[in-house]
């Protein structure tokens, strides 16, 4: 059964997000829910506080005038993709949910698998139904195809994980400053700096009964760190370390 319904308007115009909306309901109304089932409105842009805030009421208002699961549902408007799906996790954590239904444009369904691959464990099992806006402006269901991610998504992608995490309190101890011998020191601008690894035990605080991605054990500090100095670097590390 499905126990999270996932609905994202990220990419998709003001103009269109009604009958987006009317779309997913259709969706939902087919799908096997929960009597307690959540529901997730999210949109992500980087656009100023009061642009979000506006979206955000809009995004209320048209809830209240559709016949929707109410009892559960939120509304979630940020910059980064990856703050809204942390939110989700932790929320569905909380009540031991794993079954998530997202729906999703076509265009944009490969950048939310990245995401769940990276902030999401294999415990959580997610389905897709994608939409599109047809020729004539009408929003259709279409069947889920391949869409490769250019590199520079990718890197977008990778950057606003990273930088998200940066901003999250690590809990407990003190942090430590270790020798790392995973990071070769092969340029002169490595050493004593680049060998340095910020670690912490634990590192960050999920809140959850249910193991984060690999990525969520590193320090955040180091990640971000990296990114901008050796991203090569940064993933060798992370297989060595989780290995």
């Amino acid at each position: 059964m499905v126990e999270v319904v996932l609905i994202d308007f990220s990419d998709v115009h003001y103009d269109y997000i009604e009958k987006w909306l009317h779309s997913a309901v259709n969706i939902i109304s087919t799908c096997n829910l929960t009597e307690s089932s959540y529901v997730f409105m999210t949109y992500s842009q980087d656009n100023t506080d009061i642009v979000n805030n506006d979206i955000q009421k809009y995004l209320h208002q048209l809830s209240n005038q559709v016949e929707m699961p109410k009892a559960n549902l939120e509304v979630l408007v940020q910059a980064s993709f990856a703050a809204i799906l942390y939110t989700v996790k932790q929320k569905i954590d909380k009540q031991s949910l794993s079954n998530i239904q997202v729906i999703v444009s076509t265009g944009r369904k490969a950048a939310f698998e990245v995401y769940v691959q990276q902030l999401f464990t294999a415990t959580y099992k997610f389905t897709f139904e994608t939409l599109v806006i047809g020729s004539e402006g009408e929003i259709k269901l279409q069947l889920p195809g391949t869409c490769v991610l250019m590199s520079q998504q990718r890197d977008d992608i990778w950057k606003d994980i990273w930088m998200f995490m940066a901003q999250l309190k690590g809990v407990m101890g003190e942090i430590v400053i270790l020798k790392s011998l995973l990071i070769p020191d092969t340029q002169e601008r490595q050493n004593d700096k680049a060998q340095k690894i910020m670690t912490r035990t634990p590192t960050i605080d999920l809140s959850c009964s249910q193991p984060s991605a690999q990525i969520l054990t590193l320090h955040s500090s180091l990640m971000v760190a990296l990114w901008q100095d050796a991203r090569v670097n940064i993933m060798a590390t992370m297989v060595s370390i989780l290995d």
